[in-house]
C-alpha cells in the first residue's frame, strides 16, 4: 500500500510546479454511476447493471485556449447485482417456502486518469475529453439480501480478483463559469475497463464498466 500512495502522490506532483501560472486549475467532481461487469456471457445472463458512485480531486493544466492535460485522483465504486430464487427445504425434505436473493458484488477501486481536454465555446464552454485510467482495488465485498429464512450476508476478499483495472475514459460536459476564477461543470463520463480481472482461466473474462454523472467544481490558480 505504501508503493501505491506513492504513485498517486507522484500524479500530484504538477499541482506544486505549474499552480503559480496562471493556467491550471484545481477542484473536486463527484456523482452517481451506472455500473456493471461485462465479458463472460453466463455471468452477463444473469447479472444487472447496477447503481455506483465516484468522487475525488482534479488537476488541469491548460496547454493552450482549446486544450488542456487534466488528471485525477477519484474513489469508485464499480460492480454488478444478481438475483434469484430458490426453494427451501426442511430436514425431511418438505418444501418450506421460496426465499428470493439479491447479491450485490461492489469493486472499490482508487484510480487516477490522465486526460486530454477539447474545449470550445465562449461564454458557455463545452468540451470532450479521453485518455487511459488505473485503478487499484481496495475493496471487494460480496452482499446478499434474503427476503426469508436466511440471514443477510457480507463477505469482504479483495484476493479473488487482481488488484489493478485498467481501460479507457470518453467523456463530454459543459463549463458554466460561476466568477472568473470558479467553474461549475456537468459531465457524462464512460470508463471502458480493458483489463481481465479474472484470475481463474476457466471462469471467462471479467471486465468493469462505468459510466458516471459528475457534477464539479474548480478553482483557477495563479494570476
Amino acid at each position: 500500500m505504501k508503493g501505491i500512495a506513492l504513485f498517486f502522490l507522484v500524479l500530484l506532483l504538477p499541482m506544486s510546479i505549474f499552480a503559480q501560472s496562471g493556467k491550471s486549475a484545481l477542484g473536486i467532481e463527484g456523482g452517481p454511476s451506472l455500473i456493471f461487469m461485462r465479458g463472460n456471457p453466463a455471468n452477463d445472463s444473469i447479472n444487472d447493471p447496477t447503481i455506483g458512485f465516484a468522487g475525488g480531486i482534479f488537476f488541469q493544466y491548460n496547454l493552450h485556449k482549446a486544450f488542456s492535460i487534466r488528471t485525477n485522483i477519484v474513489f469508485e465504486r464499480k460492480g454488478t447485482v444478481a438475483s434469484g430464487k430458490t426453494w427451501v427445504t426442511d430436514d425431511d425434505g418438505n418444501i418450506k417456502g421460496v426465499s428470493k436473493y439479491k447479491v450485490n458484488t461492489n469493486f472499490d477501486y482508487l484510480s487516477t486518469s490522465i486526460l486530454l481536454r477539447a474545449t470550445f465555446g465562449k461564454k458557455i464552454r463545452y468540451f470532450l475529453n479521453t485518455g487511459p485510467y488505473i485503478g487499484y482495488l481496495t475493496n471487494l465485498t460480496f452482499s446478499t439480501r434474503w427476503s426469508d429464512f436466511f440471514p443477510d450476508t457480507t463477505v469482504t476478499d479483495t484476493n479473488l480478483t487482481k488488484r489493478f483495472d485498467t481501460g479507457i475514459v470518453t467523456g463530454l460536459g459543459i463549463n458554466l463559469p460561476v466568477t472568473k476564477k470558479i467553474l461549475i461543470s456537468c459531465e457524462l463520463r464512460n470508463n471502458l475497463g480493458l483489463y481481465d480481472l479474472n484470475k481463474s482461466f476457466n471462469m471467462g473474462q471479467l471486465k468493469t464498466n462505468s459510466t458516471n454523472l459528475l457534477i464539479g467544481l474548480s478553482y483557477m490558480l495563479g494570476e
